[in-house]
């Protein structure tokens, strides 16, 4: 037991002694290590805010590119939409255009209709004239022929004035 107590006695007294020259020379390597491992961890930490502001660069880069590629998209859909724009009022052109010709042939047909009623009353106007001036007393010419019809033949003036019949019978 005194053995033992000894042993923690001197245990007590020479382990912080020992100690503190241990200390000192762990503290060195310690502290060599120590910077190590910081000076390791500052590069990683540094490499990866590198990469974190390559990463960043990389993002901005793709965000200015999308936003590039909206842009060109937004002014390829305006294209569009004028072409469109155009196309529809072409149509809305021709449609008019197609209103008013249809307007014009109409008026056209109703004029030539009024024209032709005018020329057809004109002709039978100067017909029923005509024909009553052929009723009318003239001077006939010697073998002048008159007319024809198939039931009484055909009519010619004498040398005498005197209108002969020649029966249909007898024209072939």
């Amino acid at each position: 037991m005194k053995h033992k107590i000894m042993m923690l006695l001197l245990m007590f007294l020479f382990i912080p002694l020992a100690g503190c020259g241990a200390i000192d020379v762990h503290t060195g390597a310690e502290a060599d290590a120590i910077q190590t491992v910081a000076d390791a961890e500052a590069t990683a930490i540094e490499m990866q805010a590198a990469e974190e502001a390559r990463q960043l660069a990389i993002d901005r880069e793709q965000a200015r590119q999308l936003a590039a590629i909206k842009a060109e998209r937004e002014r390829e859909a305006a294209a569009v939409e004028h072409q469109i724009n155009l196309i529809l009022d072409i149509a809305e052109a021709k449609a008019k255009a197609s209103m008013i010709t249809a307007a014009g042939i109409v008026a056209m047909v109703l004029v030539s209709g009024v024209s032709i009623f005018g020329i057809y009353s004109g002709l039978y106007w100067l017909n029923k004239r005509q024909a009553i001036k052929r009723y009318e007393p003239r001077q006939r010419h010697v073998g002048q022929y008159l007319s024809y019809n198939p039931h009484t033949g055909i009519q010619i003036v004498q040398p005498d004035g005197v209108v002969k019949y020649l029966e249909a019978r007898h024209v072939k």
